[in-house]
């Protein structure tokens, strides 16, 4: 499941995830994302990631399916988690996106608001 963070705001949004994300979460997050480049242009992300498992097929699926359609519109990526596979994502997102993106330890999350708030 997941929940959008107080302090997103404009073109910052920030979500906390954790369990097994649905497909229908995916598209959930994705539709903020979209309303979010329609108003602003672009988007700054902040996820953190606690105790998430890999998400199911079919919410995985989708998220590869739509995430290419804004990649080169994410400005800033931070991704808050220990879990190896989280690290990677990081990097991965970095070599791939138009933006930038960086790996926050658990109990960093206001250096990561921090950061993707930044100017």
């Amino acid at each position: 499941m997941y929940r959008k963070l107080a302090e997103s705001g404009g073109r910052v949004l920030g979500y906390h995830c954790s369990g097994t994300i649905t497909q229908a979460e995916v598209k959930e997050i994705h539709r903020e994302i979209e309303q979010t480049l329609a108003e602003h242009g672009s988007v700054r992300l902040l996820m953190e990631l606690g105790d998430l498992s890999m998400p199911d097929p079919m919410a995985a699926l989708e998220d590869l399916k739509l995430t290419p359609e804004y990649l080169t519109d994410v400005e800033r990526f931070a991704i808050i988690g220990d879990e190896r596979w989280q690290r990677w994502l990081t990097s991965l997102t970095d070599v791939v996106a138009k933006g930038s993106a960086r790996h926050f330890e658990p109990g960093q999350l206001t250096e990561a608001w921090s950061w993707v708030k930044e100017d």
